[in-house]
């Protein structure tokens, strides 16, 4: 069964068709543009290159995040769209956990800022072939996130903020060894994606409406409306 597999959770969109552990065609880059105004683009050039269309694709497999609100919103609707228009099963994966396996490491710690003070982290560890959440996808402190991790050990670090924060790591965690993966392995692929999820489509995978996107927080126009509630409330009790 060809899997077409896509990542849109960071500034690098990533494309892979992908069947029984071959790669039969792989896009991974920075577009200048918007992954709205580009996804598309290459989804056809990938399947070009291959002599594929898209009547070939026996599944779809997306990455939930975390990650950029709107890259989210646009990976997840354009596997739905063509999931839905082909009648395909679908399966989404946690980019985070994509990013863990990508590594091969034992233990990983996938970290991106989140602004604010604030850190999207998540702690895998490897069994046997699969990668197990020791900490699930969480929005976490500075300070909550050094309390979660480990006193002790070898650590590889991979995710968007990594570089950035490894010596503060090294810092407030000393007894931990924390190694840097290596650039290319550092954002999600669509071909470990695709390796993840090819048992779940293997079963029957899920249908387009059950993706769901790990936000993690609200988005901005969530919180604008929130504080509108809030501030709405407040002046109706003191009415």
């Amino acid at each position: 069964m060809k899997i077409l597999s896509v990542d849109t959770s960071t500034p690098r969109l990533s494309v892979a068709i992908w069947e029984n552990g071959e790669v039969l065609g792989l896009s991974e880059r920075f577009p200048e543009r918007r992954h709205a105004e580009t996804i598309l683009t290459e989804i056809e050039q990938v399947l070009r290159e291959r002599q594929l269309s898209p009547r070939d694709i026996g599944a779809l497999a997306v990455g939930l995040g975390p990650g950029s609100f709107t890259g989210l919103r646009v990976g997840i609707a354009t596997v739905q769209g063509i999931a839905q228009a082909l009648q395909l099963p679908v399966a989404g994966v946690s980019s985070f956990q994509v990013i863990a396996a990508g590594t091969h490491a034992d233990l990983v710690l996938v970290l991106e800022d989140a602004r604010q003070g604030m850190f999207y982290a998540a702690l895998y560890e490897r069994r046997a072939n699969d990668y197990v959440p020791r900490m699930a996808e969480s929005l976490l402190t500075w300070d909550a996130l050094v309390l979660a991790l480990p006193e002790s050990g070898v650590c590889t670090l991979a995710g968007p903020a990594v570089v950035q924060w490894q010596p503060q790591l090294a810092q407030a965690k000393p007894g931990i060894a924390f190694e840097l993966v290596p650039e290319a392995f550092r954002l999600p692929s669509a071909v470990t994606l695709a390796g993840l999820a090819a048992a779940a489509l293997a079963a029957g995978g899920t249908v387009p409406e059950a993706l769901i996107p790990l936000y993690l927080r609200r988005t901005q126009a969530e919180e604008m409306k929130a504080r509108q509630n809030a501030a709405r409330l407040g002046g109706n009790r003191h009415a």
